[in-house]
């Protein structure tokens, strides 16, 4: 049974935030983002238990991400006992490993 994907309040701003970007580059590019997001988040909750963590084994939670097709981004989750909560949405090149701190 697929446990539910929850995001953060901060990874639904960065992803509000990524798409006003691209929407304000051009439309489409917003709604091809968010596609890619939901990808992502599928992703998410198939195979969050089988993905390689991210950070060291003993840190606690374990962070593990999913990269996005086609974007410089990243959906950052960990799995917890009853869902698998989103901590961020990141862009792969500015900097990097601020969402640490959101474990």
């Amino acid at each position: 049974m697929r446990k539910p994907v929850q995001l953060s309040r901060e990874a639904r701003e960065e992803l509000l935030d990524a798409a006003g970007r691209y929407g304000a580059e051009r439309a489409e590019l917003k709604q091809q983002f968010l596609v890619a997001v939901d990808d992502a988040l599928e992703r998410v909750a198939r195979y969050a238990s089988h993905l390689a963590a991210i950070t060291r084994p003993n840190e606690s939670p374990v962070v593990k991400r999913v990269l996005m097709a086609r974007f410089p981004y990243a959906v950052y989750f960990l799995e917890l006992p009853r869902t698998l909560r989103v901590i961020a949405v990141a862009h792969e090149k500015r900097e990097p490993r601020y969402w640490l701190s959101r474990r």
